[in-house]
């Protein structure tokens, strides 16, 4: 946003234009999520189920998956693992 310039609820700025005029000229566009602690499982939700409201159940199959695969991740997390799963799975707490 440049400077002295206000942006208004509903208003797009500048570089989110930029972006929509790009994906619009390869016949895609943008899809607005909820910017809160679930966004990360909104989008896969929308990408599974075209449609956001399934973000709790994605983020519970995630952790669900996650708990069972724990060789596979582990290396990933920093501290204790079973309190990394614990907080992910809290749809309050933002990890990303």
């Amino acid at each position: 946003m440049h400077k002295g310039s206000k942006k208004y609820f509903g208003q797009k700025s500048f570089s989110e234009v930029a972006m929509d005029e790009y994906l619009g000229s390869l016949g895609l566009y943008r899809k607005m999520t909820a910017k809160d602690a679930s966004c990360l499982f909104r989008a896969v939700s929308e990408q599974l189920f075209t449609s956001q409201i399934h973000h709790a159940e994605v983020r519970k199959a995630c952790v669900s998956f996650m708990r069972q695969q724990q060789s596979r991740f582990e290396s990933y997390v920093e501290g204790s693992f079973e309190k990394y799963l614990e907080r992910l799975g809290d749809p309050k707490v933002s990890l990303i």
